[in-house]
């Protein structure tokens, strides 16, 4: 098995000043081929902002597509408008983590991490395309700051 270079998730900037309520994908990821073995995306570093309600919750779901143009609940993670409209059972099928509401309890100012994970380990297939999907119900906006963000991922081939 060999590795692809690490890459920073193409729309980390989605995250920056998130509204409450509002749902962005990270941008899509993959070779457009499934000759690939695995996608890993590493754990997903997130900041709350100023104004939170503490069972307020942050959803980490995974979306993806087979030609790169039709995705799941036709949700486009490389938007920069909120996609939260779209999000039905397809997108919550393949929801990744759930902060908040009994697990941890959401704090302002605080920074959390979502899970890293492989696609292969989610789906039981390769997909074409996938995406993250980060949908904010904290009660207030994300941090407004890029240091606040980070997140990668990796194509084994």
């Amino acid at each position: 098995m060999a590795f692809a270079t690490t890459a920073a998730l193409p729309h980390l900037a989605n995250l920056q000043s998130l509204a409450f309520g509002a749902c962005k994908g990270l941008g899509q990821v993959g070779p457009g081929t499934t000759g690939y073995t695995d996608i890993v995306f590493s754990p997903l570093k997130l900041r709350t902002g100023s104004s939170v309600n503490a069972d307020g919750i942050i959803l980490d779901f995974l979306v993806v597509s087979e030609d790169g143009t039709l995705w799941t609940d036709d949700i486009d993670p490389d938007a920069t408008t909120t996609q939260h409209s779209k999000i039905g059972d397809a997108s919550l099928t393949n929801l990744v983590t759930r902060i908040g509401q009994g697990q941890s309890q959401i704090s302002a100012n605080t920074t959390f991490f979502c899970l890293g994970f492989s696609i292969v380990s989610i789906l039981g297939y390769r997909p074409m395309y996938c995406a993250r999907v980060i949908r904010n119900l904290t009660g207030g906006a994300f941090s407004a700051t890029a240091g606040d963000f980070s997140g990668t991922y990796t194509i084994q081939t």
